[in-house]
């Protein structure tokens, strides 16, 4: 895990890489828990965010972009419908 600081204490953190699949389909980012819904045939991935019941929807190579994680805050790297599998990056902005 990084931290990039820059003035008036705002900093991004960067998680290391999260994998969802059927066996470890929640997990805890920040202040939000997301669960693995479904993926397609193309690697089009579902999740739903816990707490606001929203469900988001991205390509490899896309980020889920939604009120939670922002337009780039959290990137699907790779899905595969066959082996139930989502990796993705958690790239988060957080104030002190």
């Amino acid at each position: 895990m990084g931290a990039t600081y820059t003035a008036g204490g705002t900093y991004t953190l960067v998680e290391p890489d999260i994998t969802l699949s059927d066996a470890k389909q929640t997990v805890q980012l920040g202040q939000y828990s997301i669960r693995l819904l479904s993926i397609a045939d193309d690697g089009t991935t579902q999740i739903r965010v816990a707490q606001t019941r929203r469900v988001l929807s991205a390509r490899p190579g896309e980020c889920f972009v939604s009120y939670e994680f922002g337009r780039e805050g959290l990137q699907l790297l790779s899905a595969s419908k066959t082996t139930g599998t989502a990796t993705m990056k958690s790239i988060g902005c957080m104030r002190h």
